[in-house]
């Protein structure tokens, strides 16, 4: 057996990768073969069609909840909140039920942090939308509502419980909405209070004015993530750069990133390298584009120095004066 092929399975498993997984068993079930051990190769590969079998059996008696996708990158794994929280799932008592509502402005995060709670507690995500529980049929909605309960039930310590776009799942009884929408409100406190023990659910939102505050009075754990954090915003720029062989300064986009921080999210991320790949520019180039400071007079007044927009503008520091003077 090749000792990288260990090593690699072992990394997928712990990152909770279960196709690269499947794909690192098949390729050492392949040396193995080669090496004349047929049987423990067979046997390997068995063990990959239970594992399938077993994992789409676990699904299936799921009424309501559905897999949720989990293909997270490490952008929490310093944040403070997220490392206190990680610890606190990994270490609570079983007894304990954990419901953790998450809000803020788009593009801050909030999914890719359950996602990587999930990668480091090592529990897969089960999720609920509006889709799966709302109805306009009279009584439905409640129906599907004690469905999920007994969903949660059978998920109980072994998922993650995740309601995205919580706003659109319960709405405030202040607004003016579907009658279905202000039955399910109630129900829907009662279910929280009814959830079982050792439940992890997390609730994700962009609009808390929505939410009852009844229901919100109901989640044990507040998280706001209304900013992105800059430095991870700047090592996952220059890392997909870096895997996309596009250039980058990083001096000058960092200054760019950190004079106008206000107009970006984690989403802006891939605009800027797809923008670089289309453009065929360097990273610098594509933020002060994205951002729409890309006029050499902006450039200069928000503080950047000759040399800095020489970089971006891929012109000559005497270019650049000669710009700015003619523009007197």
């Amino acid at each position: 057996m090749k000792i990288e092929a260990l090593k690699q399975l072992v990394e997928n498993a712990l990152s909770l990768d279960r196709i690269a997984v499947i794909e690192s068993v098949k390729k050492i079930s392949e040396d193995l073969k080669k090496s004349g051990k047929d049987a423990l190769a067979a046997d390997l590969l068995t063990k990959i069609d239970t594992s399938y079998k077993l994992s789409a059996s676990s699904i299936q008696q799921y009424e309501i909840l559905r897999q949720f996708p989990n293909d997270s990158t490490k952008f929490w794994t310093s944040n403070t909140t997220f490392v206190k929280l990680r610890d606190f799932l990994l270490l609570r008592n079983n007894e304990q039920n954990t419901r953790v509502f998450i809000h803020g402005k788009p593009g801050t995060g909030k999914t890719t942090f359950v996602k990587e709670i999930s990668r480091d507690i090592k529990k897969e995500i089960l999720y609920v939308n509006a889709q799966n529980l709302i109805s306009s049929k009279l009584g439905e909605t409640q129906k599907n509502l004690d469905l999920l309960l007994n969903d949660c039930i059978k998920s109980a310590g072994k998922y993650i419980i995740l309601m995205d776009e919580f706003d659109s799942i319960i709405g405030s009884r202040n607004r003016e909405i579907h009658d279905e929408y202000h039955r399910l409100i109630g129900s829907f406190n009662i279910f929280l209070d009814t959830l079982p023990k050792n439940i992890i659910l997390f609730a994700i939102t962009n609009v808390i004015s929505h939410i009852d505050e009844a229901t919100l009075r109901r989640f044990n754990v507040d998280i706001l993530l209304n900013e992105i954090d800059l430095n991870v915003f700047t090592f996952q720029l220059f890392n997909q750069a870096t895997l996309n062989k596009i250039d980058y300064n990083i001096n000058v986009s960092r200054k760019l990133v950190h004079i106008n921080s206000q107009s970006l999210d984690y989403s802006s991320i891939e605009k800027i390298v797809t923008n670089s790949q289309i453009e065929k520019c360097s990273i610098e180039t594509s933020i002060a584009k994205i951002l729409s400071i890309d006029d050499v007079s902006k450039l200069r007044k928000l503080g950047l120095t000759l040399d800095d927009i020489a970089v971006v503008k891929k012109i000559s520091k005497a270019g650049v004066a000669k710009i700015l003077g003619s523009k007197k």
